[in-house]
This record gives structure tokens, C-alpha cells and sequence, in this order.
């Protein structure tokens, strides 16, 4: 039993051995952040979410005056988050347990490459250093923890082997076809995407071989079992949605950019960011220089390495010309021909202007990154240079040539600008830890801070400021509230207030500190919050953050606390005409209805009269209700736009209009919303 292991655990060991030397010469430390900015603040996040409260979705001490709530992002990687939360479990903190994930991840994608390719029917001798090459592709350092769970892509070579058992004359194990469809389900929205689209190739490829619906039948069923599972993987999301409704207002996808993050052949090809040789670092540089640069996105992550490059032209050679069919045994042909088929099916689908632009247009743009299916890609050029090696050179020779590119790759593949997306920043990171330590020291236990500026995380500038947010422990923060709910909505309102008035209601509400990050805030707000305060403020490493204390202030100026009774967000089929450059909403557009969402914090009914303005296209009207407010959450119907005829065109291209909707027929204008006093 041992002996049958003893492959796994050796290329487990060289894998983290490696990715620590790596790390060791690019002064990278696992136990601080490897990158504390960008999109990797929002890994932080789930990873401190369930430090502090055991799930990914809520974080008390986030989205004050609320609770951050992330139930509006879809996050099907149920694997990765049980592997965040087991690592948590045993004592490691936010941080350190998604390094130790990152980490992992590596020997994770070694031994399942490795057992995927036996599978297929690789000899471990050839897999073993194909499977490293695998491991240590550009992408998996590209993505590193900015995109820790597409950077966690140890789940393909599983999606991969279902998919060619599917299509070929070999069976999945009992086991396989239990755990499989689990895996490729729990590992996030884009791989579960792709390996569909091949599982439904495999089961079409075998259809085609033997003409008998009866052998579709395990195909069949391992398909439909990997959608129930990725949908109760989406269960939580649908149902918040199906209780609070659906939120238009974020993370809306075009159609477009399918095109702008689509796959590109010249990148897939193409050398590295600053490779280690210069001759080809020019070569990467001058596709960049000469206008293309409009045109390089996240896409530029998809580059092959040269090793796999080889594979995928020769799959092309083979599937344009037929080469290497001479002498060659039916099994070897039928290998071959499985995963030429998965390769040109991978570039068709996921080029710019390929087949996944139809499911955008016609279907959901949600997976617009298509290039990211590149990974797959890597794996059937590793798999095909794995057969053609074993085919076609001797043993003593091939084991030799395989640890020559094993070697070749990991200088190719490996260089400063793969790795640009870590941050050698221990300096910074340890005095920003400083700070939120003396900040907790100064703001006092439990207390409320507000930031500015305002942002929709977790695309705005909220993300910035969590930098410092997730460093404390006692604090709350309005920082992270869920993008254009109810509390989102209180501070977007609160924003647009003078800052006398801005100050008092952030007081009445609780609030007795104030933290501004001045790189992305009006200076002259910052002038005079001073001025208002007359307080210089609590400055970090860098001038970074400010912290202004509004205990005094409120005690001053007699603002007491008087917390909000109810908060309220405007729903359903609306999408208002807010953008990162006008920072304000004019106007809803609504198809059909709009309706107005509550949240009455008290245990009493209250009423609120709720006045809005309202254009048809055949014309404007004043509309007043008066509603009552039950405790906890209530929706309430402000107009239904179906009753008028005619619509209005889509709005223009600064709105991200969200597909299958249907057209705007009603705008919301100038929506006011207070409270009657009780008589």
C-alpha cells in the first residue's frame, strides 16, 4: 500500500519544496500576505469572515451599521472554502490560512495531474515531470492570490479525465463517479462552466463512436448529477435573492466583454512577462508596444510556457493535418483523437468572437473571462506530449528528455513579471498592523468607525480600505456593506449631505470615529473635516488612512444618538445611472414595476410616505404613497409600469444594462422617503 503511494507523497514534497525556493528567492513571506491589495483583499476577507463568524457570507464587525452580508455573490467553490475553514480550524489566522491554501494548492495540482494522466494511461515516469510543468505554469502565479480560487485549478485534471472516460472505451471507477461530480461542481463558477462544456463533448464523442443511446446513459447521469450539485452549491444565493430579490445594481456583465476578456492565440504562445531571457522578453514587449496594448486584459495570464505550446501546436498539426497516425495502434489514435477534439473545441469556444460569444449574447454573459479556460488547454498539451513521448521514444531516452523540459519550463515559465502579482511589501504591511493595533487603542472597544470615501465593494473603493478594516478585531467598520442594499444605500444617501449635517447623522447612528483614505477622496472634504473638527487627525505609515476621533465633537455640538429605525433600497427590475465618474443617482430605469425595499429595525409598525416622481414615455406623473412598515424586511410596489404603453431605448453604454430583461419602460426620479410622525 505504501509503494502505491510513494509517487504521490515524493512529487507532494517536491512541489511545496519548490513553490517555498520560489518564494525564498523573490522574498516572499507565506507567514504575512502575499499580496495585501486588489482582489486579494477579498480572499482576505471570506478568510476572516470565517474566522469571526464561521462562514464566508457575514462579518459583524463589517458593514456598519449592518452586518456585511455577501449572500449577492454567487461563490460556488464550496471545496476551496471547507479547505479555507479546516486550516482556520487548525489555528491559523485570516491571512495565514490563504497562503498556506495558496501553497497547497501546488502539491494539490501535482498529484491529481499526475493520477489523471496515469489514469489516461501516462506511465508515471512521464507524468511526473509533466504534472510539475503543469503545476508550475505561469497561470498558477498569474492568478496567485489575487484569484486564489482560479489559482486553486487542481480540480481540471479531474474535469478532464471525466470528460475523456466519458468519450472513450474506459469506465470511471465507482468511487469517481461518486466524488467527481462533487469536485467539478464545488470549484467555482468558470472551471464547473468549462468542464461542461467537455463532459457534454465526451458524452457527444462517444455517441458518435458507437451509435447507441444506451452507453450515453453514465454520461447522462454524471452530467446532471454535477448541475444538482452546483446548483445547491448556488442554493444559498437563489434563495436570498428569491427573499430580498434580485440586486441589478451589481456585478452585471456585458456582452462585450466576453470579447474584451476573450481568449487569444498570440497569448497563449506567446513568452512570459519579463522572461528570464531577453531575446524573447522583447519579444513579449513588442506586441505590447504597437497599439495591442488595448487590447491585453487578464487574457495575458494565458500564456502556455514553451513546453506546452509544443503540445498544443502539435494537437493542432494533428487535428488540421492527421499527423502522427503512421504505425501508430488504435488506442494511441483513439487517445489522440479525444484530445485534439477537447483542444480545437477549447480555442473555438473560448477566442475572442468564438462560440461562447453566442451563450453571452443569447443565454447570460456572467462567464465573460473566458480565457481562463487556457488551463484546460495546458493540460491536453501536456497529456498529448505525454503519449507522443511515451509512443514514440524509447524508455531511457524519454525519461531523460522529460526532465529536460521539466528543467526548460520552470526557467521559462518562472520570472519577475509572472510574479508581479505579489507584493514584497513586509515593511508596509507591518506598520499598517501597527497602526490598527494603536487605532483600537485610541477608538476604545466596540466602536463604530465610518470611511470614506464611499464604495460598493467589492469593486469600489471599499477594497482599499479594508486593508486597514480586517486588521482589527474590536472594531466596526461601515467599510464591505452589501453593494446597493439597504445599508449601502443609507451611506450612498449620507455621502451626498453637507458635511455638518454628513457628521451629525454618522453620530446619531452610532458612529464615534471617522477614517478617510485620501488618495481616492475629495481634498478640500478633507480640509474641511478638519477644519469642522479641528483636529489634524491620526495619520498611518504613508499617510494612507486618517483617523478622526468624533467623541469630542458630538459631546460639543449635543449630537446624541438616535440610530435609524428603518433603511430602505429602491428594487426590483431597476438599474440606476450611478457610475464611478458622475458618483451620483439621477434616475432608475425600470422595466415594468419598481418596488421599494424595507428594513424596519424596531418591533413596531410604523408608517412612511414615500413620493416619487415617474416618466413614461407618454408622459410624467407625481406619485405618493403612504405605507405601512412592518418589523424585519417588506417590499413595497411604488408603480406598475405595464399598465402605460410603449418603452424606452437602452441607456447608454456608462449603464451596464443586465441581459434578458427586457426594455426600460418607466423612469424613477426623485424618490423621497420619510417617516409619519405618530399622532
Amino acid at each position: 500500500m505504501v509503494d502505491k503511494y510513494k509517487e504521490y507523497a515524493l512529487i507532494s514534497i517536491v512541489s511545496i519544496i519548490s513553490v517555498l525556493l520560489i518564494f525564498k528567492y523573490f522574498n516572499l513571506n507565506p507567514l504575512l500576505p502575499l499580496n495585501y491589495s486588489g482582489d486579494a483583499l477579498v480572499h482576505y476577507n471570506f478568510a476572516k469572515n470565517i474566522q469571526v463568524s464561521g462562514w464566508w457570507t457575514s462579518n459583524p464587525y463589517l458593514g456598519a451599521p449592518g452586518v456585511q452580508s455577501l449572500n449577492d455573490f454567487p461563490l460556488t467553490e464550496l471545496l476551496h472554502i471547507l479547505l479555507l475553514k479546516t486550516l482556520i480550524l487548525f489555528g491559523l489566522n485570516w491571512y495565514q490560512s490563504v497562503n498556506i491554501f495558496y501553497i497547497l494548492s501546488f502539491p494539490l495540482t501535482a498529484v491529481i495531474s499526475m493520477y489523471a494522466m496515469r489514469r489516461i494511461g501516462i506511465k508515471t515516469a512521464i507524468a511526473f515531470p509533466l504534472s510539475l510543468i503543469y503545476t508550475f505554469i505561469p497561470y498558477h502565479f498569474y492568478r496567485g492570490v489575487n484569484h486564489l480560487f482560479l489559482a486553486a485549478y487542481y480540480t481540471v485534471p479531474i474535469s478532464i479525465l471525466s470528460a475523456y472516460l466519458l468519450a472513450s472505451e474506459k469506465k470511471l471507477k465507482p468511487v469517481e463517479t461518486v466524488v467527481f461530480p462533487f469536485v467539478i461542481a464545488s470549484a467555482g463558477g468558470y472551471y464547473t462552466y468549462f468542464s461542461l462544456v467537455f463532459l457534454g463533448l465526451g458524452i457527444i464523442i462517444k455517441f458518435i463512436k458507437t451509435r447507441k443511446l444506451f452507453e450515453l446513459k453514465p454520461g447522462v447521469i454524471f452530467l446532471s448529477l454535477t448541475l444538482l450539485i452546483f446548483m445547491l452549491n448556488m442554493s444559498p444565493t437563489l434563495i436570498f435573492q428569491l427573499r430580498h430579490g434580485s440586486n441589478l445594481n451589481t456585478g452585471t456583465r456585458l456582452i462585450s466583454e466576453t470579447e474584451l476578456y476573450g481568449l487569444k492565440i498570440i497569448q497563449l504562445l506567446l513568452p512570459v512577462e519579463d522572461h528570464n531571457l531577453s531575446i524573447l522578453n522583447k519579444v513579449y514587449k513588442r506586441y505590447g508596444q504597437h497599439g495591442l496594448g488595448l487590447t491585453i486584459t487578464e487574457n495575458q495570464y494565458s500564456s502556455l510556457g514553451l513546453i506546452s505550446s509544443v503540445g498544443f501546436l502539435l494537437l493542432l498539426a494533428y487535428a488540421a493535418f492527421g499527423v502522427f497516425i503512421e504505425k501508430a495502434d488504435k488506442n494511441f489514435i483513439a487517445k489522440i483523437n479525444i484530445f485534439s477534439i477537447f483542444n480545437l473545441t477549447a480555442v473555438l469556444f473560448g477566442t475572442i468572437g468564438g462560440f461562447s460569444l453566442f451563450l453571452s449574447s443569447y443565454m447570460t454573459p456572467v462567464f465573460r473571462s473566458v480565457n481562463r479556460i487556457s488551463i484546460f488547454i495546458a493540460f491536453f498539451s501536456l497529456v498529448a506530449l505525454g503519449l507522443l513521448i511515451q509512443k514514440y521514444v524509447k524508455d531511457r531516452y524519454a525519461i531523460v528528455l522529460v526532465f529536460v523540459m521539466l528543467s526548460v519550463s520552470l526557467y521559462d515559465q518562472i520570472s519577475i513579471g509572472v510574479m508581479r502579482n505579489f507584493r514584497d511589501d513586509q515593511k508596509g504591511f507591518l506598520a499598517l498592523k501597527n497602526y490598527a493595533y494603536q487605532l483600537e487603542g485610541i477608538a476604545g472597544k466596540d466602536s463604530m468607525i465610518y470611511t470614506l470615501p464611499y464604495g460598493h465593494y467589492p469593486e469600489g473603493e471599499d477594497k482599499k480600505i479594508m486593508r486597514l478594516a480586517l486588521l482589527t478585531d474590536s472594531i466596526k467598520w461601515s467599510a464591505g456593506a452589501e453593494t446597493w442594499r439597504a445599508i449601502s444605500y443609507w451611506q450612498y444617501n449620507n455621502t451626498r449631505l453637507e458635511i455638518e449635517r454628513f457628521l451629525e447623522n454618522i453620530i446619531k447612528e452610532g458612529f464615534t470615529g471617522l477614517v478617510i483614505h485620501p488618495e481616492g477622496y475629495d481634498q478640500a472634504k478633507v480640509e474641511e473635516i478638519k477644519r469642522i473638527l479641528s483636529d489634524e487627525g491620526f495619520k498611518s505609515y504613508n499617510d494612507e488612512f486618517v483617523y478622526f476621533d468624533l467623541k469630542k465633537y458630538a459631546e460639543a455640538n449635543n449630537i446624541n444618538k438616535d440610530p435609524t429605525k428603518v433603511f430602505y433600497y429602491i428594487g426590483g427590475k431597476c438599474v440606476h445611472d450611478y457610475t464611478d465618474l458622475n458618483k451620483v443617482i439621477t434616475k432608475y430605469w425600470c422595466v415594468d414595476s419598481a418596488r421599494i425595499n424595507f428594513e424596519n429595525r424596531t418591533s413596531r409598525t410604523l408608517k412612511y410616505n414615500v413620493n416619487a416622481t415617474l416618466q413614461f414615455p407618454a408622459g410624467i406623473e407625481d406619485f405618493s404613497l403612504t405605507v405601512e412598515v412592518k418589523p424585519g424586511y417588506s417590499t413595497k410596489y411604488i408603480y406598475k409600469a405595464a399598465e402605460h404603453d410603449g418603452a424606452f431605448p437602452l441607456p447608454g453604454n456608462e449603464i451596464k444594462w443586465p441581459l434578458n430583461i427586457g426594455y426600460p419602460n418607466m423612469l424613477l426620479q426623485n424618490v423621497i422617503v420619510t417617516e409619519v410622525p405618530d399622532v
